[in-house]
């Protein structure tokens, strides 16, 4: 028994230690009053996306309000282990994997969908030689409401040396002009990596 105990005692040191040195490789501070979540890869609801690391959320404070022009809007960071290149074919396979699994995980008692229900398309406005950077139309259904939902993202992929890659996500049903966006991004600009 006590073997038991001390192995288990062992496993939770380890466990903080990682996530610590985890913590310690970026800063990615939520503002106050919105919700948070850490995920590590694999992705359980997207388990075929094929990265190793952490997925970083932050939550705007109406994201599940319908009435709130801050519905669906939020901020994530894909931290991810090694130096990765993905490919606009790519980064559009990985969004509907993520988005049609994120559906399904949460489907309750809402009916299962009888065909596919998740598009997305990417544009590439990366400059040569330079970090990219895409826009993204995903056409997927809503699972708080089981309605079609149509979300705009900009995604940055930051190659951070050969150790790491962070693919930085902002996403909202509004138009790129609301001042929902401004919100965003001051969010991202406060990612930073710790060297």
């Amino acid at each position: 028994m006590i073997i038991r105990i001390w192995a288990c005692m062992i496993f939770i040191m380890l466990t903080r230690t990682a996530i610590a040195q985890e913590k310690s490789l970026y800063d990615f501070p939520a503002p106050k009053g919105w919700q948070t979540e850490k995920i590590k890869f694999p992705i359980n609801f997207a388990p075929a996306i094929p990265f190793a690391g952490t997925e970083d959320l932050h939550f705007t404070p109406g994201w599940s309000k319908p009435e709130s022009d801050q519905y669906w809007s939020y901020v994530f960071v894909w931290f991810l282990d090694g130096k990765v290149k993905p490919t606009t074919d790519d980064l559009a396979k990985y969004l509907e994997q993520y988005y049609t699994g994120l559906y399904m995980t949460n489907l309750g008692k809402k009916s299962k969908p009888e065909t596919t229900f998740t598009s997305v398309s990417i544009k590439d406005n990366s400059k040569k030689g330079k970090d990219q950077y895409y826009n993204a139309e995903i056409n997927t259904l809503d699972f708080l409401s089981g309605k079609p939902l149509k979300l705009l993202v900009r995604l940055d992929v930051r190659s951070l040396g050969h150790k790491h890659t962070a693919v930085l996500f902002q996403a909202s049903p509004k138009a790129y002009g609301h001042g929902v966006w401004n919100t965003l991004s001051a969010v991202i600009d406060g990612f930073k990596v710790n060297r």
